[in-house]
């Protein structure tokens, strides 16, 4: 069901994304960025038919590649590195986001403040779980835009990873869902 449901919703937003971008044409900006967050989270799984819970604080980093439409509309593509510390341990995963950004057409390119929210999915790897994790995120924000070629983001940011056929033996049906503040610059060229 994890497959067919992660199918689907990739269907979707890449829908969402042409639908949204359909006049992405002759003016398109690039770039690069780099980003940190931290916040927390919540682990949850079915441990030899009992349901556990344990908390969690998050902090990683993230390199990230994109496009703007001329819509004002993104693409990105993040690769991040994330803790999870839990009391005395500590769990680091490593994954790629695919996000769709959308932002207000504000007909207005000297805005100094540009809000969005994304959508997006995912596909993660983990030190403590001998599995791959598919997760779906949203997030609510804004572009600090000081100068043409740079801006900085923060936002807050929502994340649920789901976790198939884990490797553990008595550990079945693992998820995390974490919130994170993020904060970052991008370079456009």
């Amino acid at each position: 069901m994890l497959k067919t449901l992660g199918s689907e919703m990739k269907k979707l937003l890449i829908i969402m994304a042409l639908i949204a971008n359909v006049s992405a044409a002759p003016k398109n900006d690039w770039y690069v960025g780099l980003g940190f967050f931290g916040g927390d989270g919540e682990q949850e799984a079915i441990d030899a038919g009992q349901l556990t819970t344990t908390a969690f604080d998050t902090s990683g980093a993230d390199i990230k590649f994109g496009i703007i439409f001329k819509s004002g509309n993104r693409f990105e593509f993040s690769a991040l590195s994330m803790d999870l510390k839990a009391s005395a341990d500590k769990t680091t995963i490593k994954g790629r986001d695919f996000d769709w950004i959308f932002t207000p057409n504000l007909n207005n390119e000297k805005s100094i403040f540009l809000p969005f929210i994304s959508t997006g999915f995912g596909s993660y790897t983990s030190d403590g779980i001998d599995s791959k994790g598919v997760s779906v995120q949203a997030a609510v924000g804004g572009y600090l835009r000081l100068y043409d070629v740079l801006e900085f983001e923060l936002s807050y940011k929502k994340k649920v990873i789901i976790w198939s056929n884990p490797g553990n033996s008595t550990l079945e049906d693992i998820s995390y869902e974490m919130t994170n503040v993020y904060v970052g610059a991008k370079y456009k060229f």
